[in-house]
């Protein structure tokens, strides 16, 4: 195998200077590059990742915060409801009594004018 496809491999599965220098010696420089600027991208990437995480989590803040504006809205909207309910009950029963109370005096008065009628 060449030293140059040695190289390549150790570096490719992560074993560097291991197979392209003897016991002892340092790294080679140009390794130590390498991965500095696979570091470097690493970095980068990662930077990338955490700034659109967190541009996503705002965005989700947001939409909670409108959704829980939009819930606060639906229950006010729904006591004015009640409350509209409850008042409308309250009328309807009123005016069941009004009915009762007209139909009752108007049947007393139909039969005022029957017994008036039937004694002249």
């Amino acid at each position: 195998m060449s030293p140059k496809l040695r190289a390549a491999l150790a570096l490719a599965v992560g074993m560097g200077s291991a197979v392209t220098a003897p016991a002892g010696d340092l790294e080679p420089i140009t390794t130590l590059q390498y991965r500095l600027e696979f570091a470097r991208q690493e970095l980068e990437a990662a930077r990338a990742a955490t700034a659109q995480a967190t541009e996503a989590l705002q965005a989700a803040r947001q939409r909670v915060a409108e959704a829980e504006r939009a819930l606060d809205r639906a229950r006010r909207e729904a006591q004015d409801a009640e409350t509209r309910l409850e008042r409308a009950r309250a009328a309807e029963r009123q005016a069941s009594g009004r009915l009762e109370e007209a139909e009752r005096r108007l049947g007393e008065a139909w039969q005022a004018r029957e017994a008036a009628t039937t004694r002249h």
